[in-house]
């Protein structure tokens, strides 16, 4: 299935995508919302995800716990609430960014039993740029997250900068090209009980820390 840019599902339910020679299905981020969990995106496709190419985020969304595969741009979430349901797996093609702009917020809530992973589409280091917060709303959030081979570019796995808030919380960063989380003076960053491995510049950056 093939949605363009403008387009809308307006029910969308229990689905097997099978066989095909692309992707299981090929949407705007606009659309992520759209899908659903119970719909079956792995199973011998070229691309066994729902595949996503770029359109900003304006409104209210909540991404179901899926295999993703998020095209190499900046996706970017400019207005409204996303949240990103336990189990969703994510990969992104080389150079791809995820940017939550001030008026959005951005959460990521996996579970012990159902973590959600954030990983470069090739294991290495520098695949892709990560995810930058630029956002100042409280409701900024990963938990239970996984997030991999980030830091193109001079970026990080997570970066903040602006004057974004977000928490951090009962994750694992690593393989970074630069730091596994790096927050710039102005910001304000909740990191806890996390781990850091394999990180070519550091685990963790923070205001305090310099």
């Amino acid at each position: 299935m093939v949605a363009d840019s403008g387009t809308a599902l307006t029910e969308f339910a229990a689905n097997e995508f099978s066989d095909n020679e692309g992707a299981a299905v090929y949407v705007p981020t606009t659309m992520a919302g759209s899908l659903d969990a119970d719909s079956t995106y792995a199973s011998g496709n070229g691309t066994d995800a729902a595949r996503v190419f770029n359109r900003d985020v304006q409104e209210d969304a909540t991404w179901p716990g899926i295999p993703y595969h998020f095209d190499g741009s900046n996706h970017r979430i400019a207005g409204g609430a996303v949240t990103v349901e336990p189990a969703a797996q994510f990969t992104f093609g080389e150079g791809a960014r995820i940017t939550v702009f001030e008026g959005a917020s951005f959460a990521a809530e996996g579970t012990s039993d159902a973590p959600i992973t954030f990983e470069g589409a090739t294991a290495s280091p520098g695949h892709w740029q990560g995810i930058n917060y630029r956002s100042t709303n409280p409701n900024n959030s990963l938990d239970n997250v996984e997030i991999a081979y980030g830091g193109a570019n001079g970026w990080a796995n997570v970066y903040l900068s602006g004057g974004a808030q977000a928490s951090v919380t009962n994750s694992t960063l690593r393989d970074s090209a630069t730091w596994g989380l790096y927050a710039e003076d102005g910001t304000t960053l909740d990191a806890s009980n996390n781990t850091y491995e394999n990180n070519a510049e550091g685990g963790v950056r923070t205001p305090q820390s310099g």
